[in-house]
């Protein structure tokens, strides 16, 4: 009896049936969350989702709807005809007859605000017929084209974050801190700016097409769109419950500091005392591994930063050994993720 009990305890020690079980459990639990539209790859992911410690996550069209709309146009000099006719000349997005959309929500964002101004678009894009463009790009912060004016001349059209094209026109110092002082305003009320210039060329060569520092000077102001993107309606619960469970959130966005603060106060993001502080790209830029490292823990809020801001971001959060998830819906989420 003693000889057969040692034989089933040694047996039973080593249980051969256990990555079967593993197995099994780890397959329902994802057939559960496939239902709830969670699909994972790598089954013992699971287990490491279920360790989250920081959710890293990217704001427009993720805890946001993705659907702007603009709020208020505040031209240069009462011309709103002007600006908005760049705002069209300077887009990418389209709209169908059925009232559909395609394009970035921004860009879809501001042909709609033509169609409110009964501008026809086609007509306009047919007579200002576009012969090249500079993309938005991260670091520059906005982005340009050349079309072709009945004259035979050039007019360049650029758009993109209020301080990458303020500092590309000439403005007088007291114009340029009442626009200042209205950027501050509007942002604080978490409304996401576009600042419109334009520029005319005569002589327009092959050497413009080569670097975008000969076009995206010397601009003229033409004013700013200010637009809104509301939450979901789920974001402020989830963010609720995953803080309840231990789970910082973190907010990275190329909005501007002062709306994207606004906006983190709104879903409940910034956490007092803890987790609170706003930090730009060109801060976080100046700051060695290390030194971001020691921040980390303290910045709810990352404003106006590039694709490669958020791998760093999370390799800080990971040298202080935290367990990282990231979600985004955009190409510049793509580093990160």
């Amino acid at each position: 009896d003693v000889l057969m009990t040692a034989i089933g305890l040694s047996v039973a020690a080593i249980p051969e049936g256990l990555p079967a079980v593993v197995t099994i459990a780890l397959a329902l639990a994802i057939k559960r969350m496939s239902k709830r539209n969670a699909i994972i790859r790598y089954l013992p992911a699971v287990e490491t989702l279920g360790s989250t410690s920081v959710i890293c996550t990217d704001k427009t069209g993720t805890l946001t709807t993705g659907k702007m709309r603009v709020r208020d146009i505040f031209p240069t000099s009462g011309d709103a005809q002007r600006l908005i006719e760049s705002c069209v000349l300077c887009s990418n997005a389209s709209l169908s007859e059925n009232g559909s959309s395609t394009g970035d929500p921004t860009e879809v964002a501001l042909l709609y605000l033509a169609q409110e101004h009964q501008v026809d678009i086609k007509k306009l894009l047919d007579r200002y017929p576009r012969i090249y463009e500079w993309s938005f790009d991260s670091n520059r912060k906005r982005m340009s084209v050349a079309v072709k004016n009945n004259d035979g001349n050039v007019t360049i059209h650029c758009k993109g974050a209020p301080e990458s094209i303020l500092e590309l026109c000439a403005l007088d110092e007291k114009f340029r801190q009442e626009t200042l002082a209205r950027i501050q305003i509007l942002s604080s009320q978490g409304k996401r700016l576009l600042a419109i210039a334009s520029r005319n060329i005569i002589a327009f060569d092959s050497d413009h097409y080569k670097d975008f520092k000969s076009v995206e000077r010397d601009l003229i102001f033409l004013g700013l769109v200010a637009m809104a993107d509301p939450p979901r309606e789920e974001t402020i619960p989830a963010i609720k419950a995953c803080q309840e469970s231990g789970i910082k959130i973190v907010m990275i966005t190329g909005d501007h500091p002062i709306t994207a603060k606004a906006i983190a106060k709104e879903l409940g993001i910034l956490e007092e005392g803890k987790l609170d502080e706003v930090m730009t790209g060109v801060e976080l830029e100046k700051l060695s591994p290390q030194e971001l490292a020691e921040k980390v823990e303290r910045v709810a809020v990352y404003a106006r930063v590039s694709p490669e801001h958020k791998l760093k971001i999370i390799a800080a959060w990971q040298s202080r050994g935290n367990v990282v998830a990231m979600t985004g819906d955009g190409v510049n989420d793509a580093p990160a993720l």
